[in-house]
């Protein structure tokens, strides 16, 4: 264990050594109430800086576990790509979709927007975003759009 675990286990094996298990939780509103304050001061061993690396961590990590599912959930076929979105997390099958778009050479779309398509292709839907044509289903197929009528 590192010193951050440690640290926050530390009051809390104190005071089950000192107070043995039973008479911690003899009533769980005052043992609630208690464990909540033992672990109120760990707020301050997480500053900025920390949560800001550990996010680019975790986001690092998924980018390292999109890679294989690029290639073996992503396919050509003729001019449109087909995902294979099944049993995945939802943040990496948002991830597949925008490998999607850049293999399509479409510009990445904005958050929100990308978020409703995603829920309109996970209900089966079809929509249009940044000039591609998002078809839901249990594969989800990405082409290029038919232009606009004028």
């Amino acid at each position: 264990m590192d010193w951050f675990v440690l640290s926050l286990l530390a009051p809390l094996a104190g005071a089950l050594l000192l107070s043995g298990l039973d008479d911690l939780f003899v009533d769980l509103v005052w043992g609630w109430a208690w464990l909540k304050s033992q672990f109120r001061p760990a707020a301050s061993l997480f500053p900025p800086a920390v949560s800001a690396s550990a996010i680019r961590d975790a986001d690092e990590a998924l980018d390292w576990a999109l890679a294989p599912l690029i290639s073996s959930r992503i396919r050509q076929e003729g001019g449109a790509l087909l995902i294979e979105p099944f049993d995945l997390p939802r943040e990496l099958k948002r991830r597949l979709l925008l490998a999607a778009f850049a293999e399509l050479g479409a510009a990445p779309p904005r958050g929100p927007d990308l978020l409703r398509a995603l829920e309109a292709i996970e209900r089966g839907e079809t929509v249009t975003l940044s000039g591609l044509k998002l078809e839901g289903g249990t594969l989800w197929r990405l082409s290029l759009a038919p232009p606009r009528r004028t």
